[in-house]
């Protein structure tokens, strides 16, 4: 049973994990590649994985989730530098 496995906590999911599932993320990861022309703003891959990314934070700017402007298209390797900088309280603006 569900209510027996280590991690169970009630059935709740975090509002976060179901708005970053939600159709209205997905319009949003869709339009932001698709303005930037599938293109990482940061080295300008056009091939592997690309991914949208929130310039300014989905947790603590809740107003700026689904506004395309606050979203850029980055490679997985642009976006794991991005996100270590920002846990280190740095700041990177990619997208002008």
């Amino acid at each position: 049973a569900k209510d027996k496995h280590w991690n169970w906590q009630g059935g709740i999911t975090p509002e976060h994990s179901l708005l970053r599932s939600s159709p209205e993320h997905d319009r949003w990861a869709k339009e932001v590649k698709k303005r930037d022309d599938y293109r990482c703003m940061a080295c300008g891959e056009r091939s592997g994985p690309l991914e949208s990314d929130h310039i300014y934070s989905f947790a603590k700017f809740p107003r700026l989730r689904f506004d395309i402007n606050n979203g850029q298209t980055l490679c997985r390797p642009c976006h794991l530098v991005k996100t270590k900088a920002e846990s280190s309280r740095e700041r990177i603006y990619i997208y002008n």
